[in-house]
C-alpha cells in the first residue's frame, strides 16, 4: 500500500498486506491475513470478500472473476472501438477502448461505509494471435459530488501461470488508485498474485455385487 500527499505525486509506503486468497465457485475467501507480517487481533480465520472490501486495507475483490468477463457482460459492441495495436514480449496486442454510461459493479468504490458504483471507460489489451485478454483498465466517471473521492482507478494483469502440470492465463498483478476530492491526497494498492496451487478431487463410486 501506498499513499501520496504532494503534487506532483511521490509514493510513500503504508504497509504490506498478505493472505491466501482460495477462488471456488466464483468466490474469493481469504485466510492467513497478516498486516507487516502480523495478524491482527480483530482479523477472522477466514473472511470473505466484504470483509476485506471493508477493511480499508488492500484487497482483492473479484479479480480471479476478471474484470474482462465483468466489462464482456455490461457492454454492446458499439461500446467498443479499436484504439491500435502495440509489440509486447514478440507479440501484437490490439487495444480497444470502450466506455459504460451507468452504474456498474464492475468498479465499484468505497470508502469506510460509502459505497458507490459508477459509470465507466477504460481499455484492454488482446493477444492478436489467440484473443487472450492481457491488460484490463476502467477508470470511475461521473463520480457523485458528496463522495469523498474524485478519481478511482483500477487495473489488472494477466500472464501465463503454470500450476502443476498445465499452464493458465490468471491475474499476475493488480492496482487500485485514487484521490480524495479537493485535495493531493491520493492512494495506491498494488497487489501482486502468486505461489499458485490448484486443488481437486477425484473419487470413484463402486458397487458390490
Amino acid at each position: 500500500m501506498f499513499r501520496s500527499f504532494s503534487k506532483p505525486v511521490k509514493w510513500i509506503p503504508e504497509g504490506v498486506v498478505t493472505a491466501e486468497i482460495a477462488y471456488e465457485d466464483e468466490r474469493e475467501s481469504y485466510s492467513d491475513i497478516r498486516v507487516d507480517g502480523k495478524h491482527p487481533a480483530e482479523v477472522p480465520v477466514t473472511a470473505d470478500a466484504d470483509y476485506v472490501h471493508f477493511s480499508n486495507k488492500a484487497w482483492s475483490t473479484g479479480d480471479f472473476k476478471t474484470l474482462s468477463h465483468c466489462v464482456f457482460s455490461e457492454l454492446a459492441d458499439a461500446d467498443f472501438r479499436k484504439a491500435g495495436t502495440e509489440q509486447s514480449k514478440g507479440e501484437t496486442l490490439v487495444v480497444y477502448e470502450f466506455s459504460g454510461g451507468r452504474s456498474s459493479g464492475c468498479i465499484g468504490v468505497t470508502f469506510k461505509s460509502q459505497v458507490i458504483y459508477p459509470a465507466y471507460k477504460g481499455s484492454m489489451k488482446v493477444k492478436a494471435q489467440t484473443g487472450e485478454v492481457v491488460h484490463v483498465e476502467l477508470g470511475a466517471t461521473e463520480i457523485p459530488a458528496a463522495f469523498p473521492l474524485d478519481r478511482a482507478e483500477r487495473s489488472v494483469d494477466f500472464g501465463v501461470v503454470r500450476v502443476g502440470g498445465a499452464e493458465y492465463l490468471l491475474p499476475t498483478t493488480a492496482y487500485w488508485f485514487g484521490c480524495f476530492r479537493n485535495s493531493y491526497s491520493c492512494f495506491l494498492n498494488r497487489i501482486d498474485f502468486r505461489d499458485y496451487r490448484r486443488f481437486e478431487v477425484d473419487s470413484t463410486v463402486m458397487f458390490g455385487n
